[in-house]
């Protein structure tokens, strides 16, 4: 339920405040950058870059330099933002200033997916201010803090972190936190299941934000509210907030807002059916996401294009997007051990120039015995890097089995759950409907016999309603053995089709009927969906000959052409005019069937020689 929310700006800021007036018009530029941080950060960047020309202060140029680090983050330029965080640190002499660099180090490593330095910078930024005693910025951090619980799934202890913030911020009575923290205890109890309680708070938070004219806080909170709709099955609703906030985020260039709210209306739209503009938007989210390093966003679009292919029964596409949200998650949670390793191999060559100048002494002195060290060397160099590729190749041949295992697995239980329901499905259909239908064959048949009816209308009636039932059931026992079976083969269709055919043969003698199956369709497979289909498609088609077009001769012929299924249902019968005849709902469901198994039903007829259905179908 998280993907869906979006807590404020991500991440909120710790805006830094000057007390003393070392340079007054710098020191107005940097607090007038301040104020636009979130709303207008290329307004702020500006403001900044003419303070920093204009200061000759060193404790201002701190500042300032924290509040480019700022900007750069909530621009999406996270890892420009940790460079300059990083920066601010080694030069800060002001508990303040390295409190916020810490916090801002939290909020764009947790951007790029590195949860472990942001917890352990904020943890540093919360303890510097909890000494200082200043309670605006340790409730902000404590909501930061919160943010990354919800992201690792500890709500309980979220809420905890949230619920503090909230009573810091409501003892100085700063609006602007009171609805930050709203929004985010609304978060953890819809990720809680307390839709109701959820949308209290944001909307406590969008009445805050309304007062404020903070147009980010705004889209936030409007975004949210359309979450909680989505939840609630309220799709209107969602729609309309999910609309609303992304034009809000357009119009403030917030670009991973923007990821976010994208990947929100797909969700939206793929549980509406609606799965090109499903796409549309899960396509915009993986544009913008990419372009400005939002890695939670990247792979939340993998995530719903897996799920949204599933629903498709496209399982291959499903597969190949849940394996590059797995290698994609994988990637990002390695970060942290590559840059060790950098570490590590600069440590490395470091040790190695200082081996080769040494050895590059010795050699003056000792040129047989170097010669003999040269040849141990690369002889031991040769060994560890074989012992290391081949232990590498070992390993990723274990990981892609394990990796294929588990698709596997996955796939056959979700194939195992479908069936079950399938057959659930098919026993009630069976016990429920068919025990009715059966009840009123038997109720009509007692009717005649036990009260004698003379009336030759009642009784056409009757008999006209239990061989209703009796069709009834006979569709029903189609449906029944479609839902039974995961695939269905061209030879269970024929033996189908043939029944059917033998029956009407009874019912209409003076019809001569023709089915010819082309061999090589015999091995042919279809889902439950699409066999069910062609059969009802050639069994309307047989219909309407035998009840509208007084045919003498009806010719089922099935043929394979080519990598192309070819069915043709042909009467001999009065035929009509395509042009003038009012299409009923038979020959209407007939194209809406081919359309749904990606298919096309083409009807050929004219008026005295007969009429013609054409089914043709991709395999």
């Amino acid at each position: 339920m998280i993907s869906i929310l979006r807590n404020i700006t991500g991440i909120t800021l710790l805006l830094l405040l000057c007390n003393v007036v070392y340079s007054q018009t710098a020191e107005e530029l940097n607090t007038r950058a301040e104020k636009v941080l979130t709303t207008d950060p290329e307004k702020a960047y500006a403001f900044l870059l003419e303070a920093r020309e204009k200061n000759n202060s060193e404790t201002l140029s701190e500042k300032i330099s924290m509040n480019f680090a700022i900007v750069k983050r909530i621009k999406g330029e996270y890892r420009e933002s940790i460079r300059l965080s990083d920066e601010v640190l080694k030069k800060a002499k002001s508990e303040d200033i390295k409190a916020s660099a810490y916090n801002n180090l939290g909020a764009a490593y947790k951007r790029v997916g590195e949860n472990e330095k942001a917890i352990k910078n904020y943890i540093s930024a919360l303890s510097i201010y909890e000494k200082t005693k200043n309670l605006m910025d340790a409730a902000t951090v404590e909501n930061n803090v919160g943010l990354l619980y919800q992201s690792l799934e500890d709500f309980g202890k979220a809420k905890e972190y949230h619920e503090s913030a909230l009573k810091h911020f409501s003892l100085i009575k700063n609006q602007e936190g009171i609805s930050k923290s709203y929004n985010m205890l609304g978060i953890v109890l819809a990720n809680q299941e307390d839709l109701e309680g959820a949308l209290g708070f944001f909307r406590k938070s969008y009445e805050i934000e309304q007062r404020l004219n903070n147009k980010v806080g705004i889209s936030e909170a409007v975004n949210n509210i359309g979450g909680i709709y989505f939840y609630l099955g309220k799709i209107d609703s969602a729609l309309v907030y999910f609309e609303k906030s992304l034009q809000i985020d357009r119009e403030n260039k917030d670009y991973s807002n923007l990821a976010d709210g994208l990947n929100n209306l797909a969700e939206v739209y793929m549980n509406s059916g609606d799965y090109r503009n499903a796409r549309l938007n899960l396509d915009s989210s993986i544009y913008y996401s990419t372009k400005f390093n939002y890695a939670n966003a990247y792979l939340h679009s993998l995530e719903t294009y897996s799920y949204l292919f599933e629903m498709e029964n496209n399982l291959r596409s499903s597969i190949d997007y849940l394996r590059k949200y797995h290698a994609a998650k994988d990637s990002v949670e390695q970060i942290s051990n590559r840059e060790n390793i950098n570490e590590l191999e600069k440590k490395y060559q470091t040790e190695k120039k200082e081996r080769l100048l040494l050895q590059k002494e010795i050699e003056l002195k000792r040129k047989t015995n170097l010669i003999t060290i040269i040849f141990t060397v690369l002889f031991s160099f040769v060994i560890i890097a074989v012992l290391i590729y081949r232990s590498l190749r070992l390993r990723n041949k274990q990981q892609r089995q394990e990796f294929e295992l588990k698709e596997a697995i996955a796939t056959i239980e979700t194939q195992n759950k479908l069936q079950e329901q399938r057959l659930a499905i098919s026993r009630d259909l069976h016990d429920n409907i068919g025990a009715q239908l059966t009840f009123i064959i038997s109720s009509v048949e007692t009717l005649k016999y036990a009260f004698r009816i003379t009336d030759e209308k009642i009784n056409n009636k009757l008999l006209s309603i239990a061989d209703f039932a009796k069709e009834t059931i006979t569709e029903l026992r189609d449906t029944i053995w479609a839902m039974n079976h995961s695939e269905i083969d061209f030879e269970e269709i024929h033996g189908r089709i043939s029944n059917f055919v033998e029956k009407a043969k009874k019912s209409s003698e003076h019809i001569v009927f023709n089915f010819e199956v082309d061999e090589l369709l015999k091995n042919v497979v279809f889902s439950s969906v699409e066999g069910m289909n062609i059969y009802r498609i050639i069994q309307e088609a047989v219909n309407n000959s035998l009840k509208y077009a007084d045919a003498t001769r009806i010719d089922i012929h099935a043929e394979m052409a080519g990598n192309e299924i070819q069915l043709f249902i042909r009467d001999n019968g009065t035929g009509f005019n395509l042009l003038t005849a009012d299409l009923g709902n038979g020959l209407q469901n007939m194209k809406k069937r081919a359309a749904e198994i990606m298919a096309i039903c083409e009807i050929n007829s004219e008026a005295g020689s007969g009429t013609e259905v054409i089914l043709k179908m991709k395999k």
